[in-house]
Order: structure tokens, then sequence, then C-alpha cells
């Protein structure tokens, strides 16, 4: 264990955690990471499984080398896309796992205090602000259906004398790190890479919470015994429309406000208007209050950059299982955005890609296709070519380009509409599919550098998300 990086930021929760053993899963990803660190700069010993929470055996074998008192379960696959085809695995992942937990947690000598970390996409679409005692709505897709079941598991097991239980629900999370095609991320490419940045009339609110806050959050349930064998939101309750998050976005970063472009995609169907928390529990009991707004969350998040998922620093915390880190090239970089033109009257419409002055002298030529999705929601890819490069363009309808590099997992999601032409260049080795986010078909226009090579074509699902 090596001296912690800076001094904690809560007194009562370094004396709570002093020595305390902290068992967490999830504990590389965008939240878990920071959770860790906090963890750790507080006292605690904490212990990061970085294995598959699906393996029952192997999840056993280091709750019970660790002997926590305290457990976090954040493992899950974040995709709040409404895909049936999700539905195995999420239930395997998410459900599996927290019975997989929750069982090794039982076979622990001493009570231990289970955190089962859920998601504000539990409620659904009940109306705002979600109170952790309002009963959900049928879940919107796999992911919260899933957290949802992992939740009444979880809280049906609580008891005193061999596991205690709480249920954190953070709501929408930002912050250095998050690369998943989501309004903040998204709209910050768009302004530091200085290319048109097309989104709906963004008047439906959310709320925004820094990364550092929620992981604060998550930490401080640890010790708070009036929460046991419940829920507790963890949040903020300050709800902002969308259009305004990326105005102050463009505003921060510098970019000029003519690559905004408020209400040139349609409202996606379904779009719950208002999505923020009751923080009433939240406050008074757990006693958290976020304390960045969210014009200094912005700025801290702008000033980092574009940079891969995971990593954390802090007090050194032992993993158990694999560790793999790599650092890259940020996908914003490697790939290529070109921005056409488009003409219309009343015979139709001319729609240029782009131009010979926009791409390279030696750009090289294999085929020309044209790709159709024709319902909401198809997919057109989940693959990856190791030789070829490809460029996309979209000349009728809205659809999501879905970006994995699956050597540092950092995702990039890029919309592209005929309305507002635009060409991106994916390079070899990255993961992309095409996703039809219109409400009708939707027509691309792709360039290959080389003629089809079935021997070229590597299926793997990029990651879907909820587009911005």
């Amino acid at each position: 264990m090596t001296a912690p990086t800076s001094p904690p930021t809560d007194p009562a929760l370094a004396r709570r955690l002093a020595g305390e053993g902290v068992w967490v899963s999830g504990g590389l990803g965008f939240i878990g990471a920071r959770l860790v660190d906090l963890l750790a700069r507080h006292g605690a010993r904490v212990v990061v499984f970085d294995g598959d929470v699906r393996d029952a055996p192997a999840v056993a074998a280091s709750i019970a080398d660790a002997a926590p008192g305290v457990l976090y379960n954040l493992a899950a696959p974040v995709d709040v896309s409404r895909d049936p085809s999700l539905a195995d695995l999420m239930d395997a992942v998410i459900v599996g796992g927290a019975r997989a937990v929750l069982g090794a947690a039982r076979a622990l000598p001493a009570a231990p205090l289970l955190v089962q970390v859920g998601t504000c996409e539990e409620y659904g679409t009940i109306p705002a602000p979600f109170a952790e005692t309002d009963e959900p709505s049928a879940p919107v897709s796999p992911y919260a259906a899933a957290k949802l079941r992992a939740t009444r598991e979880t809280l049906a097991a609580h008891d005193p004398a061999s596991v205690r239980v709480v249920v954190a629900r953070p709501f929408l999370t930002y912050g250095p790190g998050l690369t998943r095609p989501m309004l903040v991320p998204a709209a910050i490419q768009a302004a530091l890479g200085g290319i048109p940045f097309p989104m709906t009339a963004g008047l439906q609110t959310r709320e925004f919470n820094y990364v550092d806050d929620t992981a604060l959050g998550l930490a401080r349930v640890a010790g708070v015994a009036a929460l046991e064998g419940g829920v507790v939101n963890i949040a903020g309750g300050d709800e902002h429309r969308g259009v305004d998050v990326a105005r102050l976005i463009f505003e921060l970063a510098g970019a000029p406000d003519g690559l905004l472009e408020p209400g040139a995609l349609p409202t996606r169907p379904g779009e719950v208007p208002r999505f923020f928390a009751d923080v009433t529990r939240c406050r008074d009991v757990l006693g958290h209050n976020p304390t960045v707004s969210l014009r200094e969350g912005l700025r801290r998040t702008i000033a980092a950059g574009p940079r891969p998922r995971g990593g954390g620093g802090g007090a050194g915390p032992r993993r158990a299982g694999r560790l793999r880190s790599r650092m890259t090239e940020s996908l914003l970089e490697r790939v290529k955005v070109l921005k056409g033109r488009r003409a219309e009257d009343g015979r139709g419409w001319l729609h240029v890609a782009f131009g010979a002055s926009q791409v390279p002298d030696d750009l090289e030529f294999g085929e020309l296709y044209v790709v159709r999705a024709e319902r909401p929601g198809d997919r057109r890819g989940d693959h990856l070519h190791r030789k070829m490069e490809e460029w996309f363009c979209v000349v009728e309808g809205v659809a999501n380009l879905e970006l994995l590099d699956p050597e540092s997992g950092e995702r990039l999601g890029i919309l592209l509409e005929g309305k507002t032409p635009r060409t991106v260049r994916v390079p070899p080795g990255v993961v992309h599919c095409l996703v039809n986010r219109g409400p009708g078909p939707m027509t691309a226009i792709a360039w290959a550098s080389r003629e089809h090579d079935p021997d070229d074509v590597f299926s793997v699902r990029a990651p879907s998300d909820r587009s911005v």
C-alpha cells in the first residue's frame, strides 16, 4: 500500500472507514475508479475484483480472501438502449452478478454491509422528481429491467444477522473519462473538435452530477445504519434543460455558437420530459449534498479533454483478477469528420458528402456501397476490420455511428443525419455500427479502402446507448 495522493474530503467518513476492508466489483469503470480512489484516501483497505461477476466461484473466492466488512457491487454493462436482444446479457451480468456477490457475502462470518449500486433508470417513466418510495413504471430497457430485478432480490435478502444491504441509485453522472455517447461527452467532443453538433430541441430536463460527487455519495453509504434495508438516491436534484447544458459547454470550450444546432434532430419517441431525483433521503439521512456546480464540473471535464476510460490513483488498492491498461490515442483523434453540404428544392435534394480537398492524397478506393436500416433501432455493422478503413455518410434519416476501441475500451458515438451532411472516417481496428435513431428508415453511403474480404470481418458488438 502506498500513501494517499491527497487528503480525505470528509473527516467523518475517514473515521468510519479507517482500516475497514472494502471489496469492490466494477472498480475500474467510470464511477467505480473514483469510488475506489476515494475509499482508499479515507483509510479503507480496498480490494478491486476485476474478473467476471458471472463467475460465482471466482467471486466467492475473492470475497472470502478479502473478508471485507463492506462490499460495493457496481459491475454492469451500461447500455440503456431499448434493444430486446440485450436482455440475456443484462440478466446474466447484473442479476447473476448480484446473486453471486450476495451469496458470497452471506458466507462471511460477520454480517457485512452490501451496497448494491442500482440506477436512476429503474424509475422508468413515472413523474419526476423520483423518490425512493415511488413504485417504478415498467422498465423501458433491458438494462433498467435487470437493475430493478437485482434491486428487489437484494432488498429481499436483507438480514441484520447475515448480510445488511443498501441499494444506492446514482443519477446521471458526467466527468473526465466518460466517453459513452451521452449529451455531455458528445457535446464536448464536438466543441473541442470544432465540428457541428446537431441535437434535438433539448427542452427535456435532466440532472447532471459530477463524478467525484457521485463517488463521494456512494462512499458515504458505508456506516449509515438508517439506510440499511432500503434505497437511497445519489443525486443533487437540480434539473437543467439539455439545450442549456449544450450551450454552456460550447461557451466554456470557446467554440463558435454556429456549430450548435438545436432542433436539427427529431425528439426521440418515448422521451421522458423531466428526469431528476427527490433528494430528501440523500440530504437528510445520508448527509450528502453535491458540492461541484454544473459550470465548474463542465469546466473540469473540458479541461481534461478526451481520454481513455478507467484508471484511478490514490492509495494503491489491491486488485483481484487481471488488470490491463493501455494509453492510446483517443478515438476522437483517430477518426476524421468531414463537413459536407446539402441543397434542397421542389425537385428533391443534392447531398455533397465531401470534396477532393478534404481527403488525404493517398486515400485508397476499394468499394462504394449503400446501407439501409428500415426500422428504428435496427443495427448495421457490429464488427471491425484489421486492414480496411471505411467512410460513412448518412443521406436519409438519422443514425448514431457507435465506435469502440477494443484495446482501450474507449467508446464514442457520433450522430449523423441526412439534413446535416457529415462524413466520418473509421480507421482499421475500430468496432463500428450504424444504429437507426430516427422514426423511419435510415440510408447511408459508405466508401471502403479495399474490396470486401470475409477474412477481414471480425464480429464484435459496438456499445449502444441513448443518442444525443
